[in-house]
């Protein structure tokens, strides 16, 4: 098995492109990033395409133009989060992620 990396990288383990023109097309993005006290820690980001400053609205009334919902499987149970700071950390992989498939 190739080398699993080392706490806190990420490794992007799925990768679905939208399908252009289609409304609410998703781009789907899973990828583990390794913990030291669980054997991995997965998200599943689902990045819906800005189509003219399309937005989601999200519970509080925030509004996110790219981020859909975030999956987050900690080993041992599933949980859906929608908080801000996960969508902050999110988005902030987002672009590296990008950058590394397309490279």
């Amino acid at each position: 098995m190739a080398d699993q990396g080392r706490p806190g990288d990420l490794i992007v383990i799925q990768y679905q492109k939208p399908i252009p023109q289609k409304r609410g097309s998703a781009m789907k993005i899973k990828y583990t990033r390794i913990s030291k006290f669980k054997n991995y820690v997965e998200l599943e980001l689902y990045l819906f395409e800005k189509c003219g400053g399309c937005y989601r609205t999200y519970p509080g009334g925030a509004d996110y133009p790219v981020i859909s919902y975030t999956k987050y499987n900690d080993g041992d149970n599933v949980h859906e989060l929608r908080t801000e700071p996960w969508l902050d950390f999110a988005a902030s992989v987002h672009q590296i992620l990008i950058n590394r498939i397309q490279a």
